[in-house]
């Protein structure tokens, strides 16, 4: 009290009081063979086949012609070698365990073949990694690259160490009739967490922060409250409604389901195949011929075949059902082709080594820097599962929200909902018992504000009057002609006033979405993180 005015106490932490409330709320190589029928070195033969271990030619060698298939095949240890000087490409296979067919894809224009060398990273919509962290999401690091985001999925919470920025959406948090939605939020003085969970409710809610810096006020009792002989202008023995005198002391009575009164406040809370061919000049099976082209259907050498020199070009051509085929006994490898709608090369690109042709059996899976999936879901945000490997995160992006269905920890940065001048940030809270979402919304601002959570157990108290207030003839040590601020009297009676969206009062609490035991007032469901 001062002078003649007795003023109420704001309710804190730790005692009852007054308090006004606001709520707003992601082609490979072939070659064709020719022969001719004249044995000679300018001749063009015509053979059922030819049974000779090597074919060695004075100038370019043509295998086949166009319109007929090509036909090349070989045990295991086949190859096909083109040399420049004292370098060498050579296309060899692995000893066939099963049958395989390498096949040539239509398509017009020059193409390189991928190998293991890692030549194609990053080619045809791929994407290639320096490798990733396990359970972090990727982001693209560049066009083709994509490397570590700072969020991680570890498949029961989604952590990142900066601050979390939504613009353009809402943050939504739980799953209507079925999960209470819940934020925790650490301080880093201390080991505990604050948690803001959303009470049980019978329709959509908004919450509003008011345009004003402060503390949530809690049903636990962190913002306080006051009442004598001559009181707002009465005198003789009064009585203060919602209130109760013992002794000295006036006591506002404690806010119930069904009565207005004063309450404390309380919250916790990721070598395509070829053949080469031999011939000789000399026609008899240690014959060495020289032809300007053989024309045959069958070449069955006694033992290794060669086919070309290695100054010399070789061109192998054939028809669309060309083949390639390394044999091992009952098992073989085969390179076909498709058959071509336009021009089509592929290239074996120059290096040192010997490399594996790469192809939809994913045998370089992982090779070059790229990286692996096992198959994606739809939407579903991609994580690394292992260096080179990706998988589903918990996180879904439909492109109207963004979904994940375990904790979302921001440790590092802070949470921005909404956009300063165009779009109001809120937070929608659901319940686990009801089909309503809770939404808290930012109200307008004229500053930046800060909102402090205190250190007490407790629900927030709405502008809609879900927390409480009340004032005798000696009032707080007072006597003679007193007033108590935020009331009026009548009579005998002296009536604190409502609490209003502006105005500090005293409120009931809705029996639906609260309890009140002695003061105290919590959430239907005892919302907390446990």
């Amino acid at each position: 009290g001062v002078g003649s005015t007795i003023t109420i106490d704001d309710a804190t932490t730790s005692s009852k009081g007054i308090a006004s409330f606001n709520s707003t709320n992601f082609t490979v190589t072939s070659g064709a063979v020719n022969t001719i029928q004249n044995i000679n070195t300018t001749a063009s033969p015509t053979f059922s086949g030819v049974n000779t271990n090597n074919i060695t030619p004075s100038g370019t060698l043509t295998v086949g012609v166009t319109g007929q298939t090509l036909i090349l095949q070989g045990n295991a240890s086949t190859q096909l070698t083109a040399n420049n000087g004292a370098n060498s490409t050579t296309i060899s296979f692995q000893s066939p365990t099963g049958n395989a067919t390498y096949r040539f894809l239509t398509a017009s224009g020059t193409f390189d073949i991928c190998t293991s060398a890692g030549n194609c990273t990053g080619i045809g919509g791929g994407v290639t990694t320096p490798g990733g962290t396990t359970n972090r999401l990727s982001k693209f690091t560049g066009a083709q690259t994509i490397g570590d985001s700072t969020i991680t999925d570890s498949g029961t919470n989604v952590q990142t160490s900066v601050d979390l920025v939504v613009q353009g959406g809402d943050i939504t948090i739980g799953v209507p009739t079925s999960q209470s939605g819940t934020i925790n939020l650490a301080h880093s003085g201390s080991a505990f967490l604050g948690s803001i969970v959303q009470g049980a409710i019978s329709a959509n809610r908004t919450y509003t922060l008011p345009d004003a810096n402060g503390t949530f006020c809690l049903s636990s009792g962190n913002c306080a409250a006051s009442g004598v002989t001559s009181l707002n202008g009465l005198t003789g023995a009064l009585s203060i409604a919602n209130a109760s005198g013992a002794g000295s002391t006036i006591t506002i009575d404690d806010a119930s389901t069904s009565n207005k009164g004063i309450a404390s406040f309380n919250s916790t809370n990721f070598s395509v195949t070829s053949g080469a061919v031999n011939t000789t000049q000399d026609i008899n099976t240690t014959a060495t011929p020289t032809f300007s082209g053989v024309n045959t259907n069958n070449i069955t050498p006694s033992s290794t075949l060669t086919v070309g020199a290695t100054g010399q070009t070789l061109i192998l051509q054939g028809n669309a059902s060309t083949q390639l085929v390394a044999s091992n006994g009952a098992n073989s490898t085969t390179v076909s082709f498709q058959s071509p709608t336009g021009n089509a090369t592929y290239r074996f690109l120059t290096a040192s080594g010997t490399f594996d042709v790469c192809t939809t059996a994913g045998n370089c899976v992982g090779v070059g820097g790229a990286v692996t999936t096992s198959g994606g879901t739809t939407n579903r945000l991609s994580k690394f599962t292992g260096a080179q490997a990706i998988g589903d995160s918990t996180i879904t992006d439909n492109g109207t929200n963004v979904l994940t269905s375990v904790d979302l920890v921001v440790q590092g940065g802070d949470v921005t909902v909404g956009v300063p001048t165009s779009q109001s940030g809120t937070i929608n809270l659901a319940h686990s018992g009801s089909a309503f979402l809770g939404s808290i919304v930012q109200g307008a601002l004229s500053a930046n504000r800060t909102y402090t959570l205190p250190d007490a157990n407790g629900t927030f108290c709405l502008s809609s009057g879900n927390c409480a207030a009340s004032g005798v003839t000696s009032l707080n040590g007072l006597v003679g002609a007193l007033n108590i601020a935020n009331a009026s009297g009548v009579g005998s009676t002296i009536t604190i006033d409502d609490a209003t969206t502006s105005s500090k009062g005293i409120a009931s609490f809705n029996s639906t979405n609260f309890t009140v035991t002695s003061g105290a007032v919590n959430t239907i469901q005892n919302i907390n993180t446990t």
